[in-house]
């Protein structure tokens, strides 16, 4: 159950965003916020109504996105996802089957940089419960030999698996659970910001102003940011989903070497790259969540920038030595905030 107020733009929510840090105005809008738990992470949302009215839309994204987490995760051993990863093959409700189809339709199209088939070798890493390990090369080895969406067959209601074959929503789940929450927005037709992990909602036109969302800075802290992003939506019933992807989110260290939970699909090892982290924004939530998490594994080339043009508004790409790629589709929206860590580059090759 959520928990509304009648506070002015006040935020609580910047204590608990993992990637993303909001940026309110005071502009003297009525709102109710609220935040609760789910997929592993803290949901916050903040409904620009009075308490009255945005109370009922705070406990129905609440409850469909729990109803969501449910059906997909891969952790709770009473999800579908989980009862498919240990028998194989079974039949699957409507919104699990439509996770996956829009899921392994995008592992395709992005070459296996994202691959939710992954799940026998992200297990072996454990960054999904409190003690992560490095695991042995043969165990890795083994594990990406059951991966690969074409393995998956769906047919009606019917998921099959291929040998050995795990699922893995995580690099898609909070995505999909901002757009369960864009459906309950949209019924309502009440302006609102969602923040689900390192993904955020922009829902709607903010009263009083543009919305504005900081990005984290990669080196700071939690609630510190780099730059930001503005945007004044046109129409009443307009979304924006901007989804972080980074290497400092979950990490361990052992015998002197730092492991972060972004693996590369190819190798079944944190991926090794310069960047430090990915931005990116669209129109759906699941596809933004996806997107985030393959142009990282990708890197900066002309065949992630295909990928933005086709499903992406835009994207910002962070590299550990500071320098800052942002997309011509965002750049209007993007404000450096920190010029003295950070530059903006036109290069990308």
């Amino acid at each position: 159950m959520f928990r509304a107020d009648r506070a002015r733009v006040a935020s609580a929510a910047a204590a608990v965003i993992v990637c993303i840090v909001f940026l309110f105005s005071a502009c003297g809008a009525e709102s109710a916020s609220g935040s609760s738990f789910a997929m592993g992470s803290v949901l916050t949302a903040r409904i620009y109504a009075d308490a009255d009215a945005a109370q009922p839309v705070l406990n129905d994204i609440y409850s469909g996105v729990n109803a969501l987490d449910r059906l997909i995760s891969a952790t709770d051993e009473q999800s579908e996802i989980s009862r498919l990863n240990a028998s194989g093959s079974g039949v699957c409700s409507e919104d699990t089957l439509r996770v996956l189809s829009d899921s392994l339709a995008l592992c395709r199209a992005l070459n296996g940089r994202l691959d939710i088939t992954l799940g026998a070798v992200t297990s072996l890493w454990g960054f999904a419960g409190d003690a992560p390990r490095l695991p042995a090369a043969e165990e890795i080895s083994a594990a990406l030999q059951t991966k690969g969406p074409d393995k998956v067959q769906i047919k009606n209601d019917t998921v099959t698996l291929g040998g050995g074959q795990k699922l893995d929503p995580g690099a898609v789940g909070k995505g999909a659970g901002c757009d369960v929450a864009c459906g309950v927005l949209k019924n309502a037709g009440l302006p609102a910001v969602i923040s689900f992990g390192g993904t955020v909602l922009l829902y709607g036109q903010k009263p009083g102003g543009s919305w504005s969302v900081g990005l984290r800075d990669p080196f700071g802290g939690q609630q510190d940011y780099f730059a930001t992003l503005s945007f004044a939506p046109e129409t009443g019933d307009s979304a924006v989903f901007i989804s972080t992807s980074g290497s400092y989110e979950k990490t361990f260290t052992e015998n002197g070497k730092t492991y972060h939970h972004i693996l590369d699909p190819d190798t079944g090892y944190p991926v090794e790259t310069d960047l430090i982290a990915v931005t990116a924004v669209g129109e759906n939530g699941l596809t933004a969540d996806a997107l985030s998490t393959a142009l990282f594994v990708n890197g900066l080339n002309e065949t992630s920038l295909g990928w933005i043009n086709s499903h992406l508004t835009g994207a910002a790409f962070v590299f550990s030595d500071g320098r800052v790629y942002v997309t011509p589709g965002l750049r209007d929206a993007f404000s450096l905030t920190d010029e003295a860590r950070f530059t903006l580059t036109e290069n990308y090759d």
